[in-house]
């Protein structure tokens, strides 16, 4: 079983005590009081007796529950009366067992008068050697070994190396920091020199104080990290207090509400019919070369959509798959995210040639939903293959997204995204709009050569008109055709406001009934003001229809008026009867056709060109939230980065460096050919020297002299550039302005034993990685995986630099590592062991559980320390 917080009162009275006040008491009493107030186990500490051990162990054995015999020891030579020891024995241990410790400890008298005339320390040492573990009781009060000795002889009592730990009264630990008795056992102080864990129990005092009662069992209580209620399992939480010792008002080591990988299940190949469950802290995956280890980490990577981004890693990462796992096979796992809701999610391998190519399937267990959303944002990981962590200390790019993941940045990411999106449909727009307006110019100058041709057949047409009709008919015509290309738009107007009305009425949503949801009443109330919106372009659209109707009245008046219609067929009938001036009128009827195209181009032109000068502002507020969100980004990088830093002990200086990544920009730059127009150190100058959002706008308003003046470049070269960027190559010049962005960049500084800090280029490969991993350790909630994380570090640094933030993170954040170091695994006090072995054909999960087990304590000497004897040589090869 793996480490579990357990609630302990390890200080508990019966009515065998002398002082228990209600003697009428039963053991099912007892058991029944622990059991309601949610106590896993308590420790029966009679004064100076072990009579009640058995009725208690046989009432607690019907229920489940968990009995830690035990005894409290009066000791002689105290100054304010005895001084009281407990002993705390296996729940194996019976009264017959027991007695046997009364008998060494040569326990006389009975009730109040019983003691022991052996000294503390004496008591201590025979508690140890019957097999027991040894506590000062209520050691800071009265009849507390802390309280009553002075001098050598309380200098002497702590470092007794047979003391197992010290209890405090529950007042203890309300003093100020450096005045509990915590702190002056925690192993610094200058006298001591010595650890001691230190927790609280209840005593099950009275109310009045004068003894003990039923009441109060549990009202003190301690949480110990156990895998079995053993006492061993007791015995490593002594050992390893600052692991495994939790008080009540540790809130974040007691609540687990970080996001949890549950368990994985592997269908197929290798491993076939595994089940990992894991713990929600420290996982230590231990075997033998060859059992599957770090398959278990890249199956994981597979069904979690994590694909390497190195070749190297990722093309073993796909040999795995194919090989281990197997075409058809299958990987299901099971997680908690933040919020509490349990997901299952499962993923085949489809294609060995490309594992990828399907999607996993994520199934949401609190709703019964399938979930199509991304599994990253609500299940982020922290997971790298065996040596990746080196591999990421050449890209900076990978460093920088180590950093990214300790922060909810996709918010960022998705308000970057979406503005792209925004932008390259605006290019398109643009990039119309600009084709559209360059010909504005040609087509105006067409339009007044037309016009003056016109002109000129007009006047002919006159000269030969000896009655003057055709002067009035080309007077009347001109007039008419002012009149209806007023009338037409009128049609524009209505098509675009038409084209409105369709864009409400698609984006409207349903109409609902009423509802008192807040989400309701905001979407009815939404619904009524689209709906308001179109009723009234609607109204204003039948207002403008009646005006175009009007105007329709009003040229037929004036037709009527002018007798326009008289004026024509008299024009039409004198034509006929003049042949010269019949030709000229099919060639008056074709300019005037000509002019009237023009003249729709030249107000097409126009639009276009208000059009691009419309689009561009757009782009440039859009570009301007663009900076914005970079900008925020930035300042939360540094945040990070600075948290970091701190619980690194600021053997970490990370830097984050704002915009200073231009890579991109070069290489764009390079690839829209200006690098033909210009030298290579030239355009190094001006990816320096302009951003790629101010080059593209200098480029688009031909602002030759600008960019030749800040790039050092002559004008001829400046107006190459513009070319080449506006006239070949306009939608990749325009995405430069956001695909070419420029990034941060992240320096990390990693302190060296001189206490100066240096980069990472100047680092050993260990000390990289070192650097690397405590970043990975340094601050979040994902859980972090890793396959063998030792190969890359430094031996030194494992306990000082990962161990000891181990340690602190494991009762926040998950970690599953798999591992041959014991410093990591057993130094860092994993909350569970995974032992793998294979029978040469399929891997097998062994057993698994916590270091409290014999079965699992066997395997990790083996894995870890090359077995029993191997160990004990070192430890006396170390003098240890």
């Amino acid at each position: 079983m793996s480490l579990q917080l357990k609630k302990l009162d390890l200080h508990v009275h019966t009515p065998a005590s002398y002082d228990f006040c209600n003697k009428k008491v039963t053991a099912d009493q007892i058991v029944d009081q622990a059991i309601k107030v949610g106590l896993d186990a308590i420790a029966i500490t009679d004064h100076n007796t072990v009579d009640f051990i058995d009725k208690i162990k046989e009432s607690a054995l019907e229920k489940a529950f968990v009995i830690f015999p035990g005894i409290e020891v009066s000791c002689h030579g105290g100054k304010e009366g005895p001084i009281h020891v407990i002993g705390l024995f296996d729940p194996s241990f019976g009264k017959d067992d027991l007695q046997k410790v009364v008998g060494a400890l040569g326990i006389r008298g009975k009730g109040e008068e019983a003691f022991t005339a052996k000294s503390v320390n004496d008591v201590v040492n025979i508690l140890r050697e019957e097999g027991g573990l040894s506590v000062l009781a209520h050691a800071n009060s009265t009849n507390g070994a802390l309280s009553d000795i002075r001098g050598n002889p309380r200098i002497n009592l702590i470092q007794n190396p047979k003391l197992s730990a010290v209890e405090a009264t529950a007042g203890d630990f309300k003093k100020e920091i450096g005045k509990r008795l915590l702190d002056y056992l925690d192993g610094k102080d200058p006298q001591y020199k010595r650890e001691l864990p230190v927790y609280k129990s209840s005593d099950n005092r009275s109310p009045d104080d004068n003894g003990h009662c039923l009441e109060s069992i549990g009202s003190q209580f301690t949480y110990f990290k156990m895998g079995e209620l053993t006492l061993e399992s007791l015995r490593q939480c002594f050992e390893d207090p600052g692991s495994r010792i939790i008080q009540d008002y540790e809130l974040d080591k007691i609540m687990h509400n970080h996001p949890i990988l549950l368990s994985m299940t592997v269908k197929g190949g290798f491993l076939d019919g595994e089940r990992f469950e894991f713990n929600p802290g420290m996982n230590s995956i231990i075997g033998g070369t060859g059992t599957g280890k770090s398959l278990a980490i890249e199956f994981l990577r597979f069904v979690f959509d994590y694909k390497p981004t190195t070749n190297s890693i990722y093309k073993d990462h796909i040999e795995k798959l194919k090989k281990e796992l197997k075409l058809n096979g299958e990987i299901e796992v099971y997680f908690r995210d933040s919020s509490g809701d349990e997901y299952k999610l499962i993923r085949r391998l489809n294609d060995t040639r490309d594992p990828y190519s399907n999607v996993p399937v994520c199934t949401n267990l609190s709703t019964g939903k399938q979930y199509d959303g991304d599994i990253s944002s609500i299940f982020p990981l922290l997971i790298y293959s065996q040596n990746e962590i080196l591999e990421i200390t050449r890209d900076s790019n990978a460093q920088l997204k180590l950093l990214d993941n300790f922060r909810n940045f996709e918010g960022y990411r998705k308000q970057s995204n979406g503005i792209e999106d925004q932008l390259a449909d605006l290019d398109r727009d643009l990039f119309q709009a600009m084709s559209d307006s360059k010909n504005l110019k040609r087509v105006t100058k067409e339009y007044k050569t037309c016009e003056e041709k016109l002109q000129k057949i007009n006047k002919k047409i006159s000269g030969l008109d000896s009655l003057g009709k055709s002067d009035t008919y080309l007077k009347l015509f001109g007039e008419k055709e002012s009149i209806e290309e007023k009338i037409k738009e009128y049609d524009i107007l209505i098509a675009s406001i038409d084209e409105t009305i369709e864009l409400f009425e698609t984006n409207c949503p349903p109409k609902k009934a009423s509802s008192k949801k807040a989400v309701d009443i905001i979407e009815f109330n939404l619904n009524k003001s689209y709906s308001n919106v179109i009723k009234a372009l609607k109204k204003e659209l039948s207002n403008i229809e009646g005006s175009r109707n009007k105007s329709e009245e009003v040229l037929s008046n004036w037709i009527k008026k002018t007798k326009y219609t008289h004026v024509e067929k008299g024009y039409l009938e004198n034509i006929k009867l003049k042949e010269k001036e019949k030709e000229l009128e099919t060639e008056r009827k074709a300019l005037q056709k000509e002019k009237s195209n023009l003249k729709k181009r030249i107000d097409f032109a126009k639009k276009a060109s208000e059009q691009f000068q419309n689009i561009r502002e757009t782009r440039k507020s859009i570009l301007e939230d663009l900076k914005l969100i970079k900008k925020n980004y930035y300042d939360e990088r540094c945040k990070q980065a600075d948290l970091i830093n701190t619980k690194s002990n600021n053997k970490l200086n990370i830097i984050i460096q704002p915009g200073d990544n231009k890579t991109v920009y070069l290489e764009m730059l390079k690839k829209l050919k200006v690098g033909s127009q210009v030298e290579k150190t030239e355009i190094e100058d001006i990816v320096e020297k302009v951003s790629p959002v101010d080059l593209i706008e200098y480029a688009l308003d031909e602002n030759i002299k600008k960019i030749a003046k800040l790039c050092n470049l002559s004008e001829l070269k400046a107006g190459n550039i513009i070319g080449e960027l506006t006239h070949q190559n306009v939608l990749e010049s325009l995405s430069m302005q956001y695909k070419g962005y420029p990034e941060d960049r992240i320096e990390i500084n990693y302190q060296k034993k001189d206490e100066n800090h240096y980069p990472l280029a100047e680092l050993s490969m260990g000390q990289k990685a070192d650097a690397l991993i405590m970043i990975a350790l340094g601050d979040g909630e994902m859980p972090v995986i890793i396959d063998q994380p030792e190969d890359a570090l430094d031996v030194p640094s494992i306990w000082a630099d990962i161990c000891t933030r181990l340690r602190i993170s494991k009762h926040a954040r998950q970690f599953i590592f798999t591992t041959h170091n014991s410093s990591i695994s057993v130094s860092s006090d994993s909350d569970q062991y995974i032992v793998l072995e294979a029978d040469g054909k399929n891997g097998y999960i062994a057993s698994s559980g916590s270091i409290d087990q014999k079965v699992i304590k066997d395997n990790v000497v083996g894995h870890l320390e090359g077995g029993y004897e191997a160990y004990k040589l070192k430890r006396k090869k170390y003098g240890l």
